[in-house]
């Protein structure tokens, strides 16, 4: 059945005859589809690989589906939004768009879009670094695209002038700085680059030192051109440095004498390192100087022995010399029970003394002298001279020797 409109509803009735039978009827009503809903677009926008555009009766109740010539690329959104991508810059492509829904007819159309021209993409030459920013240039500037020029590190000024020749100014000492360049035309897509320089680092900070003054454990010294805005830092060849707020180096931990040599660098941000040494040393050690020499001290009697009836013999040590040689030994020896006192004086530690009484107990000390004076006497020791001088026993004479060859076998003497 045709010709009816769409959504229409018509009743078929169809009817049977044959000779010698019944006549029979059938019937039945159907109902046309509902009409398709056909695509309409809104205002084509163009993109770098291809265009955008907008449907103006999207629903959601229909299946939408879509194709582009040239290789593209269809993405239909919820919002209904379709994106045809893939295109190479400045080509165009048909979008075809189709409906589906159960009940109605299939719905198609069409719509035309091109993608945007190539971007200009900048290109930059060599860079050249200036005490407060740096030079570049586009080497592929365009008059014929609008420019526009961002950057990191707060500079005062960014240009650009009609050969691309592109200046940075304003920065401190050091900064790095990123330039961002957006080249826009109409009808091509935007391009961007960046370059990435920074401004001439500040001269260093060379360290000034004053005089230098020697302590009893190492040296000080003052940084006269100090800066509180630096930052400062101090090693040794030996001991320890460190520097106060005001730049005054101390250095320790040196022996007497000792020398060393500091070297202070200094660093800022955007700034060269300067660094400088300066050698000092401790204060010399004091040469010790000996006391002056004293009397000894009272020596010790090691031994008193009778050697004969009138002599003893005493062996002495030293105790404290006083800082000089014992020149000589005193000797005092009187009889325990009280008579004359009998003095030697000799430098050796073993003194004899004689012509003493036989059989007689001497009480004995010695004392000792140097150049200075006279020690104290020993504690004394007592001892007796012998009663009876002893009697040395004479030799046995000597055998005669035998002749040699001689022997009581060839008839000799036994």
């Amino acid at each position: 059945m045709t010709g009816l409109v769409a959504g229409g509803e018509a009743t078929a009735s169809i009817g049977t005859t044959r000779t010698d039978y019944v006549p029979g009827t059938g019937s039945k009503t159907a109902r046309a589809l509902d009409p398709p809903r056909i695509p309409t677009f809104g205002a084509v926008t163009r993109t770098p690989d291809g265009f955008r555009v907008s449907l103006t009766n999207y629903s959601a109740d229909y299946v939408w589906a879509g194709t582009a010539t040239a290789s593209g690329r269809v993405a239909i959104s919820g919002a209904g939004v379709i994106t045809v991508s893939g295109l190479v810059p400045d080509t165009a492509s048909t979008l075809t768009v189709t409906t589906r829904r159960s009940g109605y007819a299939d719905g198609q159309s069409t719509a035309v879009g091109r993608s945007l021209k190539a971007a200009l993409l900048p290109q930059f030459g060599a860079t050249v670094q200036t005490p407060d920013g740096y030079t570049t240039t586009v080497v592929n500037y365009d008059g014929n695209f609008a420019w526009t020029l961002t950057a990191t590190g707060e500079p005062d000024e960014i240009t650009i002038d009609d050969s691309g020749f592109v200046t940075i100014s304003g920065l401190s000492p050091g900064t790095p700085c990123r330039l961002h360049i957006v080249t826009t035309r109409a009808e091509h897509a935007d391009g961007a680059a960046d370059l990435d320089a920074q401004s001439q680092a500040g001269p260093a900070l060379t360290p000034q030192f004053g005089g230098v003054g020697s302590t009893a454990s190492g040296f000080t010294t003052q940084i006269v051109n100090f800066r509180a805005d630096f930052a400062w830092s101090a090693s040794t060849t030996a001991g320890q440095a460190s520097i106060d707020p005001s730049g005054f180096v101390t250095v320790g931990g040196l022996a007497p004498g000792q020398a060393s040599m500091v070297t202070i660098e200094v660093a800022r941000t955007g700034y060269s390192t300067g660094s400088a040494a300066v050698i000092g040393s401790a204060l010399a050690p004091i040469p010790s100087v000996p006391p002056p020499p004293t009397a000894p001290a009272a020596p010790i009697l090691v031994k008193l022995k009778a050697l004969a009836t009138d002599k003893l013999r005493l062996d002495w040590k030293a105790t404290a010399t006083g800082g000089a040689p014992i020149q000589k030994a005193i000797v005092m020896c009187q009889p325990a029970d009280g008579g004359p006192l009998r003095i030697v004086q000799n430098a050796a530690t073993s003194i004899t003394i004689g012509k003493l009484q036989r059989d007689t107990r001497y009480r004995c000390t010695v004392a000792v002298r140097n150049q200075v004076g006279m020690s104290l006497q020993s504690k004394a020791l007592t001892t007796a001279t012998l009663a009876v001088d002893k009697i040395k026993k004479p030799k046995p004479p000597k055998k005669p020797k035998r002749p040699k060859g001689h022997s009581a076998k060839n008839g000799g003497a036994k």
